[in-house]
């Protein structure tokens, strides 16, 4: 069982925060995920864990997976990391965990979710399916790298609307102040 409260539950999976003792599964999926997730020091796991920036996605009761993010202070939630355990691809795991995170994030006021993956990874099939579109591709300059997509899922709409002085009607004014992004985690 996990040491933090579970966050989501469905059925067999439950998804919750990382802990310290969650790190030698993460670092065993860096190893087997190492030439398609790209490459995280373990240093930097721990701080990502440490910081809150992690999540793990049980199946019955068995580490399965995680995904870890940045947010930016704009409001910009970049995942830099999801993986899934080999054996338990195309269960729906990795949509649980995606689709948690986009709803944690919007609830947190943030506007835009961004990951690149190269084409020849599992991602490629999981992202279109929880509402992530391509909005770039990267033709690398050497024949050793593979090109890669920047998905992206917009949680609010890209294209605000003008009024007639062309003032984005959905902004915020200074008398009535923004809440800070983040990404809210429900309280156990």
């Amino acid at each position: 069982m996990p040491d933090q409260p579970i966050i989501f539950s469905r059925s067999d999976r439950n998804v919750h925060l990382a802990t310290p003792r969650d790190l030698k599964y993460i670092y065993h999926l860096q190893r087997v995920w190492a030439n398609t997730a790209g490459f995280l020091t373990r240093h930097t796991h721990r701080n990502i864990v440490r910081d809150k920036r992690c999540l793990m996605i049980d199946q019955n009761n068995a580490p399965a997976g995680y995904i870890n993010w940045h947010l930016s202070r704009r409001g910009s939630v970049t995942m830099h990391q999801i993986c899934i355990d080999e054996d338990l691809l195309r269960t729906y795991l990795g949509t649980d965990i995606l689709r948690y995170l986009s709803a944690a994030a919007h609830k947190g006021h943030c506007s835009i979710i961004r990951g690149t993956c190269r084409i020849d990874v599992p991602a490629t099939h999981v992202l279109p399916t929880t509402g992530f579109i391509p909005t770039a591709f990267y033709n690398p300059p050497t024949a050793r790298a593979l090109p890669s997509i920047e998905w992206t899922l917009y949680l609010v709409d890209p294209t605000p609307i003008y009024d007639a002085i062309h003032q984005p009607l959905n902004t915020y004014t200074r008398d009535r102040k923004r809440p800070p992004p983040s990404i809210i985690l429900p309280q156990q």
